[in-house]
């Protein structure tokens, strides 16, 4: 049985392959949802679904100034602010927005005519909209994808082999029609090594 590893603070992302009782793959054509439980730190359960989580947006922060991305997503993260300490942080914005119109960024500073001191801000922590469960083409196969975040996988209860329980609905009747299967998968959480 395959066993997905997870590190308590870090992203990450993995696969299950969904089973039924006679070793076929469960069917995930037509599915409307699916979703992932996990036992959370506090006995509770965190749950992964299929709902769009919002694109963020790539920022800096730096000499007190943040700088952000206009546009959510990853690729804000190649933002890349070269301050050479003549340069006011106004002229160094509006030159990357003058090269790079669709890549653009603003700041938050009082007074954009202040100079920093020469440093390289790169922004980061930008990311594209996902699913933190996503069925795998061919559905036919029964895998699903499942991607967390460090502050999801920090809510999850540490152990070896703990199960997750997953929940398809199919239909087109609202509640879906809930099927069970059997998970060839397990989790293991351990807190982070740092």
């Amino acid at each position: 049985m395959a066993t997905a590893d997870i590190i308590r603070g870090e992203d990450a992302t993995f696969r299950i392959k969904l089973r039924l009782p006679n070793q076929d793959p469960y069917d995930l054509t037509g599915s409307t949802g699916v979703r992932v439980m996990f036992r959370k730190y506090d006995s509770g359960f965190y749950e992964a679904n299929m709902d769009d989580v919002p694109a963020d947006k790539a920022y800096a922060e730096y000499a007190d100034v943040i700088y952000t991305a206009v546009t959510a997503g990853a690729l804000g993260n190649n933002i890349l602010l070269q301050f050479n300490g003549v340069y006011s942080i106004d002229t160094v914005v509006d030159n990357w927005n003058l090269n790079n119109p669709s890549n653009t960024v603003i700041h938050d500073a009082a007074d954009g005519a202040v100079v920093p001191v020469a440093s390289d801000v790169q922004l980061d922590q930008g990311v594209d909209i996902y699913q933190k469960v996503s069925i795998i083409s061919p559905p036919v196969l029964g895998k699903i994808s499942v991607a967390l975040s460090n502050t999801d996988t920090n809510q999850l209860k540490p152990g070896n082999r703990l199960p997750v329980h997953v929940i398809i609905d199919k239909g087109v009747h609202p509640a879906g029609e809930r099927r069970k299967v059997i998970i060839d998968a397990g989790v293991t959480v351990t807190d982070s090594p740092l």
